[in-house]
């Protein structure tokens, strides 16, 4: 059998809690409820239920629920737990799908594929120079090599990985400590 991944598609929404607080209601749904597509049940709090008429027949949403505004504008309702394990808001990214990657926001994505594109600039004028036969080789991998470590350590401050807990761990990995910014000594001074 084979596996596939859900697009990432987005959606509109919002959590329906049929109080006073729900205030700023979607126009879709007003529309929707103008038009009969969904009715209410039980009116009144705490058993109030919205039915919802979609292709796959009538489903009923509950306070807490999200409804769902989908691709084609079809209707439908969701729990809670499953919405937040399927959903992130439009502007948060998710994280890499790598261990150790938190999810990260649309603006630190931008810096790392800005970041990335700055590298692959200077790694194209690096790939000009090794072309030429007046150029020392050994000097311009060593120059090559540091940039390339330069442009990852940008892109880890950015992402700032963690570390991963492997199967046979007992509680947490260990931790590591790092170098500070009250700490000015170079990694090779020994510690006191």
């Amino acid at each position: 059998m084979d596996k596939f991944t859900k697009k990432p598609v987005t959606i509109e929404a919002f959590q329906w809690t049929a109080g006073p607080d729900q205030l700023d209601d979607p126009i879709w749904i007003c529309d929707a409820i103008r038009a009969g597509i969904v009715e209410f049940e039980n009116r009144g709090l705490p058993d109030v239920a919205m039915l919802i008429n979609t292709t796959e027949g009538l489903m009923t949403a509950r306070l807490g629920d999200w409804i769902i505004r989908g691709v084609e504008g079809e209707l439908y309702p969701c729990k809670d737990s499953v919405f937040q394990a399927t959903y992130a808001p439009a502007g948060e990214a998710q994280g890499l799908p790598v261990a150790g990657y938190r999810p990260q926001s649309a603006g630190n994505i931008a810096l790392g594929n800005a970041n990335k594109a700055i590298e692959e600039q200077v790694l194209r004028v690096l790939d000009g120079l090794a072309a030429r036969p007046e150029i020392d080789k050994p000097w311009l991998a060593i120059g090559r090599t540091d940039i390339e470590k330069g442009f990852m350590a940008v892109n880890r401050a950015v992402f700032q990985p963690c570390r991963v807990t492997l199967p046979d761990d007992a509680a947490e990995p260990p931790r590591v400590p790092r170098l500070g910014a009250q700490d000015t000594r170079s990694r090779g001074e020994p510690r006191p």
